[in-house]
């Protein structure tokens, strides 16, 4: 992007944007298949000694998803901090 004349402001936010849109849409559908797995998964290991329950509060879909939003985050910030010291020139080069 460096390359094609974008500005590290420019660049950030794009990379930001990008990757928070794919967190939230990654977590949403990881979150509607989750529980149903987790549903399957314990009924097949259910004994006659042995019964699980089915409860997850909607707290913890809560917590899930803003645990995965402010590391994503966090990781965006870091990777727009890095992307500043990335060299022109060394990324035009071919690997030999």
């Amino acid at each position: 992007m460096k390359v094609l004349g974008f500005n590290r402001k420019e660049i950030s936010m794009s990379l930001v944007i990008e990757i928070m849109t794919l967190t939230i849409i990654g977590t949403i559908i990881g979150l509607g298949l989750g529980y149903p797995f987790v549903i399957f998964f314990l009924n097949m290991n259910k004994t006659s000694i042995l019964e699980f329950i089915f409860y997850i509060s909607p707290l913890s879909f809560v917590y899930s998803l803003l645990i995965a939003f402010f590391t994503s985050l966090l990781l965006n910030i870091f990777l727009a901090y890095r992307s500043k010291k990335i060299s022109m020139v060394e990324s035009l080069k071919s690997v030999e």
